[in-house]
């Protein structure tokens, strides 16, 4: 049997008494509910496609520094590449692609996203 519970919104890890009753019985167990962790903020500083290379070049930033930013197509939300990370939350990438998207959104591993126009050059 499965039983679905929503946890109350807490600052602080907080420890949350559950009594289940069923049949003349009821067991009470402890759980541990963490506070939410919320997105981090994504921004785009380049999005510039040279189509005769068929290369696109982004530069990106994350308040996490740790986080893991991929370009998708904004259209089909196909994926482009994964930029690298330059430390203090920059990223960046030439990554391979046969033309310009027109749009793209780059996906960041901790929650957070943002899209911006492709420049030709």
């Amino acid at each position: 049997m499965a039983i679905d519970a929503v946890a109350p919104n807490v600052t602080a890890p907080t420890t949350v008494s559950i009594t289940v009753s069923c049949c003349g019985t009821s067991r009470t167990d402890n759980v541990q509910v963490s506070p939410a962790v919320p997105a981090d903020t994504v921004a785009i500083q380049r999005a510039e496609s040279r189509t005769s290379r068929h290369e696109l070049r982004v530069q990106a930033t994350s308040t996490n520094a740790t986080a893991t930013l991929t370009v998708f197509v904004t259209a089909t939300n196909q994926m482009i590449g994964t930029l690298t990370g330059n430390g203090r939350g920059s990223f960046d990438g030439t990554l391979r692609f046969p033309v310009n998207p027109g749009n793209i959104t780059v996906k960041s591993s901790a929650g957070g996203s943002a899209s911006a126009s492709v420049s030709t050059r």
